[in-house]
């Protein structure tokens, strides 16, 4: 049933614009968030400097939540657990703010279109309110007033979508481009250098060692670090058999423990194994954790031997304890040694590989052999990849600009004339496939495809906007997820 609706251009562009808004979740928030069980909020926090009631985002979270069982149906749990619903919260009272701002509306009448229409609720060509209970009841689960209001928030956004977009255009130049990135491709045949393939043939004198020390000591500077204890709860746990709530109610009860008693006391009392990351940055990947930024601000900012409160992550609920910290400093040389090799031997391995990758091209180049007389007489390893696009992803390459911008440029049997450098190492590449682009396809599918392009592009536009906008708003949160329920 949804099918037809998700068929829908008015829907897919709502989605569209709201799913440039809540998909990069993780990216800003990360996903821990702290829980503050000593004293309930008056308010969920500000954005503009405006105060939101717990009864306004507690709202705002329902439409959000009737909007993602519209979209997806009965994999609206699967969906929603791929995004951080705090931050999907916010960020749709960023917007609707800015939509009160431009005096944006939509009157009944339009609800009452939109509904009325959807091609899964009608019955011989007229809508059935019959089914419309139905849909409401088995399917969402909410009351019709409910779906109506976040259906209202929706077409409100799509309002502001074209307000944003409304000169947003393309060009026929544009298309075309967009239309080769996806459509033609090419193949090629390459032999690899790997940076670290020649680190054992390095060595590293102690003169070299100490040049660098005495001209690029600097660069050494270790940032502050902090090495922290903690306690915590897995929500995979299967041993504990406890439900959330009972988790969080044990948390509890060990946050006031180790206040009064210590985490070292509070962990053989309540049965917890307390561990120990050891010294990080800030930039660094929580040992045991990984890379949680917001985590790291909560961390960084605790004064030395104070607790979190309860921190919840994607993985559980825990509490730590900053136990030692560390201010930047520069390593004397003794102690800079080992770093110091690495450097060098990184930048030796690397030039290595480079004169390795040009000796084998010279080959081609210079002596005339063949791209496989040359691996053959190097011992190389010559390997193949499959036909890609320039958007496409080439296995063990990665995305490779730089090798795909040689390869299109090159006609079947051709050898790139410059060493193409990428993350990994250098390459030599012989194209097998002349790229071509069809200009006979390209004509019957330019109008399909300027739409793509465009609705792409609105998004683009939409999405920049609204980076601007939230930035602006200077959320201030003082809920957890808890509050949600």
């Amino acid at each position: 049933m949804l099918k037809l609706l998700r068929n829908k251009k008015i829907s897919k562009r709502i989605f569209y614009v709201l799913a440039a808004v809540i998909i990069p979740a993780f990216v800003i928030w990360g996903s821990a968030s702290v829980m503050n069980k000593d004293k309930a909020p008056a308010f969920a926090g500000r954005i503009f400097g405006e105060k939101i009631s717990m009864d306004r985002f507690r709202e705002t979270y329902q439409s959000w939540r009737i909007w993602l069982r519209y979209q997806y149906g009965d994999k609206a749990n699967q969906a929603a657990s791929m995004i951080n619903p705090l931050q999907a919260v916010w960020e749709r009272l960023i917007i609707m703010h800015e939509i009160k701002r431009r005096n944006i509306w939509v009157p009944d009448k339009e609800v009452v279109q939109y509904v009325t229409r959807l091609p899964f609720l009608q019955r011989n060509g007229l809508f059935s309110k019959q089914a419309y209970d139905l849909f409401l009841k088995y399917t969402l689960g909410v009351s019709g007033r409910q779906f109506e209001e976040a259906l209202r928030q929706n077409l409100a956004i799509f309002k502001l979508s074209n307000e944003i977009n409304k000169d947003t255009t393309v060009t026929d130049e544009e298309v075309r481009q967009a239309y080769e990135k996806t459509n033609v491709s090419t193949r090629v045949r390459y032999v690899s250098f790997p940076f670290t393939g020649y680190k054992d043939a390095v060595q590293v004198a102690e003169k070299e060692i100490q040049d660098f020390y005495a001209t690029s000591k600097d660069s050494l500077r270790v940032p502050p670090q902090i090495n922290v204890n903690y306690i915590g709860m897995e929500f995979n746990d299967e041993k504990t058999g406890l439900t959330n709530e009972q988790m969080q109610e044990k948390m509890g009860k060990a946050l006031q423990s180790a206040r009064q008693k210590g985490l070292s006391l509070t962990t053989q009392e309540l049965g917890f194994e307390l561990k120990e990351t050891g010294f990080f940055g800030f930039e660094d990947p929580i040992p045991d954790f990984g890379w949680l930024p917001q985590l790291s601000q909560i961390l960084f900012d605790l004064p030395l031997l104070s607790f979190s409160k309860i921190i919840q992550t994607s993985r559980g609920l825990y509490i730590f304890q900053i136990i030692a910290k560390k201010d930047a400093y520069i390593p004397g040389l003794k102690e800079a040694v080992p770093r110091i090799k690495e450097i060098l031997t990184e930048k030796k391995s690397k030039e290595m590989a480079r004169e390795k990758a040009q000796a084998f091209l010279d080959m081609i180049n210079t002596q005339g052999k063949s791209f496989d007389e040359t691996a053959k007489e190097t011992g190389a390893e010559a390997k193949e990849t499959e036909d890609f696009t320039r958007e496409a992803y080439v296995p063990e390459l990665g995305m490779a600009p730089p090798l795909k911008e040689a390869a299109f440029g090159l006609t079947e049997g051709g050898v790139a004339k410059q060493v193409v450098e990428l993350e990994q190492g250098f390459f030599v590449i012989q194209s097998l496939k002349t790229p071509l682009f069809d200009g006979e396809v390209f004509a019957k599918e330019k109008e399909a495809y300027k739409e793509k392009v465009l609705d792409d592009k609105r998004g683009e536009t939409f999405n920049a906007f609204f980076l601007s906008l939230r930035e602006r708003a200077h959320v201030e949160n003082l809920v957890d997820e808890t509050s949600l329920r």
